[in-house]
């Protein structure tokens, strides 16, 4: 069989009946630069990828204007700058959970605590349905003293959720104890049912 041009020293064994060049006696797919390119690019702006075995999936939220990721059986938003991201002021823990978490004279509205390293992080909000004092959390791991006095939690109060959800913490209210070395969250006195108190902060577990 004659060779093309540009083919003169292949073995013939490596070309196909036209002439082209064939790799281990199959047929070689090539793509032109053109279509090598549109392929990058296709993977490049993919919002899906693979992590553990599990989609992940780049997302932005137009409500908070943060770009993050979604995650978890409900697609929940994730913002990148979530728990311990660094920023100035208080970052909301990630995978707050309020499981054994009992509620005395309030009822729980939203978040929790995480214990990570021996070091618990709480940021709980809940809503007074009495007047008068004792209304408490318990049952977050026990605290430990620090020279004798008791591990305070910051407070914020406030007349809706939006209040207290805002991070101005500039307004903080107040100061929560943490009781007798237990898990227990003693908060204010109350004068108005309704009102919202968001705890923060973090202590050491009692060893």
């Amino acid at each position: 069989m004659a060779l093309k041009a540009g083919t003169v020293g292949i073995d013939p064994k490596y070309l196909d009946k036209n002439g082209a060049p064939i790799g281990n006696g199959n047929q070689v797919d090539t793509y032109t630069k053109t279509q090598i390119d549109e392929k990058l690019d296709a993977k490049a702006n993919i919002s899906y990828l693979t992590a553990n075995n599990k989609k992940f999936q780049f997302a932005y939220d137009s409500a908070t204007g943060k770009y993050g990721y979604k995650a978890g059986a409900q697609g929940d938003f994730h913002p990148f700058e979530e728990g311990g991201s660094g920023g100035k002021g208080w970052v909301t823990p990630p995978d707050l959970e309020h499981t054994g978490l009992t509620f005395n004279r309030c009822e729980y509205v939203e978040g929790g605590y995480v214990v990570d390293n021996d070091v618990v992080y709480i940021d709980i909000i809940v809503s007074a349905l009495y007047t008068g004092s004792g209304a408490n959390i318990k049952g977050s791991p026990r605290p430990g003293r620090i020279g004798g006095v008791a591990t305070l939690l910051a407070l914020k109060s406030g007349s809706t959720l939006n209040d207290v959800k805002a991070n101005d913490f500039y307004t903080t209210t107040g100061y929560c104890d943490t009781q007798d070395n237990l898990g227990l969250i003693a908060l204010p006195n109350v004068s108005t049912v309704g009102t919202y108190y968001r705890v923060f902060g973090e202590y050491p577990v009692y060893q």
